[in-house]
């Protein structure tokens, strides 16, 4: 078999918004890859927290590449690599999002920890059934910095003013994840960089590689894999970085990528 592993975005590639979880038929096909010693690897701009089986409908990843690349960890909790923020980016971060009324988040390892969001108008009262995710908390006045710097950020902004902070303070990247939000990590850091440090550890090459993703944060590893593969509903950028443009996350492209490039006869 020429691909040893499989490397698959989430958001756009596995689940949408309206499915907020992978098909049956999507999870069951990946853990017959696995049975066949293909691995199985996710690459998010996600928290760990929030790509584990149970956020995913089951699927067991032998490895997760999460915040963009800037932590990497295997299925029985080894941390492999780690680039994190420094302070003198958070402090900044925190002081443009507050200065702007934008919202931020780090990414730690157990949470979202929110730094900065608009002030609430008196009149704007919060509901009383308004519950927040269990994996976003309250940083302000906490700190939680202080026990370790976060491996990335999450700010909801214009992207004028993502041009303008990079421009005056170098050193970040910030990448469209959607319309008006941005992951940001560590400008040494970025989704290839992470599953490029894990190949190397695993004795893998790029070639022997099937990337899957969607997002302007997956152009990296699709340019350098053996088979890079944009969803359907990717963007025009993304689509060109890609050597094969599957069905749209709606239309379970993924599970098509498992046919196409992982039967028998591939």
């Amino acid at each position: 078999m020429k691909y040893r592993a499989i490397v698959l975005d989430i958001d756009g590639t596995l689940i949408f918004h309206e499915r907020g979880r992978p098909t049956e038929a999507c999870v069951q096909a990946l853990h017959a890859l696995k049975e066949r010693g293909v691995l199985v690897i996710i690459a998010t701009g996600r928290g760990p927290f929030i790509s584990t089986p149970k956020a995913l409908a089951g699927l067991q990843a032998d490895y997760l590449v999460c915040a963009n690349g800037s932590y990497v960890v295997s299925r029985d909790g080894q941390v492999l690599h780690e680039d994190r923020l420094d302070a003198q980016h958070l402090e900044r971060l925190v002081d443009f999002a507050e200065a702007r009324g934008h919202h931020l988040y780090f990414t730690f390892e157990d949470a979202y920890y929110l730094y900065a969001k608009p002030p609430t108008p008196q009149q704007e009262k919060p509901k009383k059934d308004e519950k927040k995710p269990s994996f976003i908390l309250d940083g302000r006045g906490v700190l939680r910095h202080n026990d370790g710097m976060p491996y990335g950020a999450f700010c909801l902004m214009p992207r004028e003013d993502t041009l303008r902070y990079c421009a005056a303070w170098p050193g970040l990247k910030m990448m469209e994840s959607q319309k008006g939000a941005y992951d940001i990590c560590s400008e040494t850091s970025d989704k290839a960089v992470g599953v490029g440090v894990l190949l190397e550890k695993l004795g893998l090459s790029w070639e022997q590689v099937v990337a899957v993703g969607d997002g302007e944060n997956d152009i990296g590893m699709l340019a350098r894999a053996g088979m890079g593969v944009a969803m359907g509903n990717a963007r025009d950028h993304v689509k060109n970085a890609a050597n094969y443009v599957t069905g749209s996350v709606e239309a379970d492209g993924v599970l098509q990528v498992v046919k196409q490039f992982f039967s028998d006869d591939a």
